[in-house]
């Protein structure tokens, strides 16, 4: 979700990849215009999570901001992941479930922790920690545009990534 914020504030640059692995990404424009570059405002957008090419032009834009001393442009203030309640979206599958927040990377307080289900995270760390515990605490999950990080997924982005850039060398 956090990568569709990037994009729709116009802080991911227009890059263009490589034809060598070894070679920069050369800049083409502050906004992405190649329709096949934007990113889905859902939890499992295919520009993203499965794409390769796109995850690298992700990851791509955090370094070329890093190089120019413009990182500061991906700080969009805080992202409340609730503010449309809790557990709204659905992962769409017959029989599916409601979706919760990635907790790939998260800064929490001992207190925050006093009372959640412990049995709960074992289960399902992401539904408990996202969605339910914050839910029973009338409390909301956020985003923080200053805390740059930036990760893989879990899908299939590793063969394309190693074929095609030196991201992972």
């Amino acid at each position: 979700i956090i990568s569709a914020v990037h994009q729709e504030l116009a802080q991911l640059r227009w890059l263009a990849a490589p034809a060598m692995p070894a070679t920069d990404w050369k800049y083409k424009g502050d906004i992405i215009l190649d329709p096949r570059f934007r990113i889905e405002h859902t939890f499992y957008s295919d520009c993203i999570w499965r794409r390769w090419d796109c995850a690298a032009l992700a990851h791509e834009n955090l370094l070329h901001r890093l190089e120019d001393g413009t990182s500061c442009a991906f700080d969009f203030g805080v992202y409340d992941f609730h503010a449309h309640g809790y557990g709204t979206m659905s992962d769409g599958l017959p029989g599916g479930r409601s979706i919760d927040w990635n907790d790939n990377f998260f800064a929490f307080k001992g207190e925050d922790f006093s009372d959640i289900d412990w049995d709960g995270v074992a289960m399902d760390d992401e539904a408990e920690m996202s969605t339910k515990h914050p839910q029973r605490r009338n409390q909301h999950a956020a985003a923080l545009g200053r805390a740059l990080v930036a990760h893989f997924s879990f899908s299939v982005q590793e063969r394309g990534l190693l074929q095609n850039t030196t991201l992972l060398a």
